[in-house]
């Protein structure tokens, strides 16, 4: 019953070790980036594009 526990909570882990990465992780890229051309007032500054999906159309709305 603990090995079973144990496996569920480190598959928990896992699961949430790979959302962060495809889902929070873009989103805080493109908060920085937003920060720093806010911060310097530059606006020539680009935001990286690296996904076909949402949050690739806002990057790439930004840079237009």
């Amino acid at each position: 019953m603990l090995v079973a526990f144990l496996i569920a909570v480190l598959s928990g882990v896992f699961l949430l070790t790979l959302v962060e990465r495809s889902l929070i992780q873009p989103v805080r890229v493109l908060g920085q980036h937003l920060h720093r051309i806010r911060a310097l007032g530059d606006y020539s500054l680009r935001t990286p594009q690296s996904a076909r999906n949402e949050l690739g159309e806002l990057s790439r709305e930004l840079n237009s």
